[in-house]
């Protein structure tokens, strides 16, 4: 009996952690800030000051971004980009798209302005659910 009241206890316990007002919440908001940066933008800044713990990190314009130079790239509203990349599809959901594409489908989202120094290339694809 005691094992079932610690394990309820338990479960309430990580459910009052959870949503908006929970106990968990804004867990990792410095991290997703800090690898977001500042802006959404397909370029990024270079410069890296040293001496401020990012020494472990390269700016991500030193590595190769694979998709940026794909012949036929898309612009257009979200809706028209993501149509006119899904034509590119070969047998996959995970379709090659260049930076500017994936920021023209997904206006909201960020790149990366650093990354590991170990990093030497980048890829990336649009991927559809379904």
């Amino acid at each position: 009996m005691k094992r079932i009241a610690v394990v309820v206890a338990l479960v309430g316990l990580a459910a009052a952690g959870c949503g908006e007002a929970g106990v968990l919440d804004g867990v990792g908001t410095k991290t997703q800030a800090f690898v977001e940066g500042d802006a959404t933008t397909t370029s990024t800044v270079v410069a890296l000051p040293a001496g401020t713990g990012d020494e472990g990190l390269v700016s991500a314009t030193d590595v190769l971004w694979f998709n940026d130079d794909i012949a036929a790239q898309y612009s257009g509203s979200p809706q028209d980009v993501v149509a006119l990349v899904w034509k590119r599809k070969i047998n996959s959901r995970f379709i090659q798209s260049s930076r500017a594409e994936i920021a023209a489908a997904m206006p909201a989202i960020r790149f990366p302005e650093l990354v590991p120094s170990d990093v030497r290339w980048v890829t990336s694809q649009l991927v559809y659910d379904g």
